[in-house]
């Protein structure tokens, strides 16, 4: 889903990341540590991932579903 609020550790979107036209992101995430990213859009769901990074490089997020409300 394109323009999607990548919120990451907080609960709101100010100077958060977006995903792009095609739904896609790009985050920088610290080694070693464990992270709440919500996924925020106006008239959906907030969608939580937990993620711990274990290793440096790319991570691959799967689908996730963000329900209208």
């Amino acid at each position: 889903m394109p323009f999607v609020c990548i919120a990451i550790g907080v609960q709101f979107c100010n100077d958060a990341p977006v995903t792009d036209a095609n739904g896609y992101f790009e985050v920088a995430l610290t080694v070693g540590q464990a992270w709440d990213i919500r996924f925020i859009k106006n008239g959906y769901g907030t969608y939580l991932l937990r993620i711990t990074s274990v290793r440096s490089g790319p991570y691959t997020v799967p689908d996730i579903e963000l329900r209208p409300r």
